[in-house]
């Protein structure tokens, strides 16, 4: 039981570690720190919250448009199955949605790019439900 507890405790703690550590929403570029509304070079990461964008060198604009299922395995549980997080993205009006997590890698090739989920959050917690327009995730964008 305390190894249960404790393991629980540590992933909480690494889960809000991280939370603290990224920068701002809103298409902040990581990398090189650049302007949310400037083509960043490429390999840029990025932190997107839901509705955020990001204009690619090209011109186009890639956009977080939602979390569509979160059956991740919450911090505060002990769990079977590692469970997925699915998230939807457009890229000039083509949608497109990214499964990571025990189903799928995180990654999706759209245009002439890759994008590769690195993180998502907040972290579901069984004893914490947190609203889906909450979600913030870390991707890396890459020529394809």
């Amino acid at each position: 039981m305390f190894k249960a507890l404790f393991a629980a405790f540590i992933a909480v703690a690494l889960v809000a570690t991280t939370v603290a550590t990224w920068p701002s929403v809103g298409s902040r570029l990581i990398s090189d720190g650049g302007s949310p509304d400037a083509p960043p070079a490429l390999p840029a990461t990025v932190v997107l919250g839901v509705g955020d964008s990001i204009v690619l060198p090209d011109g186009s604009v890639l956009t977080f448009v939602e979390k569509i299922e979160d059956s991740r395995c919450p911090a505060d549980a002990m769990c079977i199955w590692q469970g997925n997080a699915v998230l939807a993205f457009d890229h000039d009006g083509d949608a497109f949605k990214v499964t990571w997590g025990a189903s799928g890698d995180g990654a999706a090739t759209f245009g002439s790019y890759r994008l590769a989920i690195t993180d998502a959050q907040p972290y579901p917690l069984a004893s914490q439900p947190h609203d889906f327009a909450d979600t913030v995730v870390r991707i890396t964008v890459t020529e394809a």
